[in-house]
């Protein structure tokens, strides 16, 4: 406010604010998106911060989400594109080694623990199936926890069956988060809790209070109860679209009203295009014919019917008395659905950062670059998943907690983990093979490179040619 207005301000307060309000709308003028009038009516635009925006509708949009994906196919296809893309067969671990005579003892120990069910703690899915629990989770709910047990699986499974590793993992929705968990006011130590997670002074996460089970299960038999577990056993993995998110939001969201709809519409089409499949037809009788007239039942006896004519069977002859008239209803018009439909599928894709045709697999609306350029994108929406999320809030401490539970097992020796994501399958295999091939020759790629964009570790693939040229040189006499 300049001298000007705080003297008429002062002298006639009324006019200082009528000319203050009038200064900020012109101000917010200057871009159409902060105008205010008939464009913008009823444009809500909250003010909260992101860990109060998710908070307030993370719940009932995780439940909503999870309907859609019992009952909706574009949000069950959705579901099942992006995390068979993005794990696939699996996103493999390959053994980095600084002494390599015992790197064949700890993949061999790997092998044994990653590949079966001893990773798990329900012992039901290895760790490439746990991994895609973890994506389904996370795009359906917004939000998945990972609760690690070192030594109590140890102790529970022994030394009977040689070296195991004493690390299994166990998958928590978001329900399992004690979320009456709360204390905004800092403790001694500046701890303060809210929504079940624990923050230190910096807004640093300490723990997590979680149910002992499912707090709507039918299985609940007594009183649940909560625990808390540091953050160190725990991995909260979940998409941050905001600087300071708290909690995930389901990957729906943008697009769950739509999606909800479309399919009432696709309902609602399919209930017209029945009643169009149906030929009516409708009977105008004079007073003397609405009498009625006679027809046989079963037992041969006669009876009057009011309305004698009920259905008329393919290929029957109907005979009408005098004065009785016959009209036939014309059947509704069902054009124009799939344009509809097709037009509103697309907008789901956008919002969900898919192509159309890879959402609904109809690959009839393009050619074969324009089918390239969108798997290529789809490429790089399913690698940023799995490098900006899953890697750093899962894999990577999969990584620490694997070095550790290793020793407990006699494996001694500094090594870490790689991972190898799945292969991305070629559109035109010929052409993306000499590609490479011209790629590496020009020093741009090395060959290690391109064996892990097939999804394999380069080592497993020089050891199985190696076998294969030892085993030709044995069949030739060699």
């Amino acid at each position: 406010m300049n001298i000007l207005d705080r003297t008429i301000a002062a002298v006639a307060p009324r006019l200082g604010l009528q000319r203050a309000v009038a200064r900020r709308v012109l101000a917010d003028m200057s871009y159409d998106a902060a105008s205010t009038g008939r464009r913008t009516a009823g444009w809500r635009s909250g003010s909260s911060g992101p860990a109060a925006t998710v908070s307030e509708a993370r719940n009932r949009v995780r439940y909503r989400g999870r309907e859609l994906v019992r009952n909706n196919p574009i949000a069950k296809k959705a579901v099942m594109v992006i995390s068979q893309n993005v794990v696939g067969r699996g996103i493999l671990p390959n053994t980095i080694c600084k002494v390599a005579s015992r790197k064949t003892k700890v993949e061999g120990l790997l092998k044994a623990h990653f590949d079966t069910t001893a990773c798990d703690f329900y012992g039901r899915a290895n760790l490439y199936g746990l991994q895609r629990q973890i994506i389904s989770c996370m795009v359906t709910d917004g939000e998945v926890f990972v609760l690690r047990h070192m030594n109590e699986a140890f102790a529970a499974r022994g030394k009977s069956n040689g070296p195991q590793m004493p690390l299994q993992y166990q998958i928590l929705s978001a329900d399992y988060l004690d979320v009456t968990k709360r204390s905004l006011s800092p403790s001694t130590n500046g701890e303060t809790v809210f929504d079940g997670v624990v923050y230190d002074r910096a807004g640093r996460v300490r723990g997590y209070w979680f149910y002992d089970r499912h707090p709507n299960d039918t299985l609940n038999v007594r009183r649940l109860e909560s625990n808390f577990y540091p953050v160190e056993r725990v991995s909260h993995i979940f998409r941050s679209d905001m600087a300071g998110q708290l909690n995930g939001i389901s990957w729906f969201a943008p697009v769950m009203v739509k999606m909800h709809d479309l399919k009432d519409f696709s309902d609602f089409r399919l209930l017209r295009e029945k009643n169009a499949s149906s030929f009516a037809y409708f009977v105008h009788s004079n007073s003397e014919a609405g009498l009625g007239m006679k027809a046989r039942k079963g037992d041969g006896e006669d009876y009057v019917s009011s309305y004698p004519i009920t259905d008329v069977p393919a290929g029957s002859a109907v005979h009408l008395r005098d004065g009785d008239q016959v009209t036939a209803g014309l059947p509704p018009q069902v054009e124009g659905y799939g344009e509809y439909w097709g037009t509103n599928a697309l907008e789901i894709a956008m919002g969900l950062g898919l192509s159309y045709a890879t959402l609904t697999g109809d690959l009839s609306k393009g050619n074969f670059s324009s089918s390239r350029m969108g798997w290529l994108e789809d490429q790089r929406f399913f690698e940023a998943t799995r490098d900006d999320t899953l890697q750093p809030k899962f894999l990577d401490r999969v990584n620490a907690d694997t070095q550790l539970a290793a020793q407990f097992s006699g494996v001694r020796g500094e090594f870490s983990l790689g991972w190898t994501p799945p292969a991305r399958d070629m559109v035109d295999p010929v052409r993306e093979t000499n590609a490479n091939i011209a790629a590496m020759e020009a020093g741009i790629k090395s060959r290690a490179e391109a064996v892990r964009e097939r999804g394999r570790d380069v080592e497993d693939v020089d050891d199985e040619r190696a076998e294969d040229a030892a085993r030709e040189r044995n069949l030739m006499g060699g």
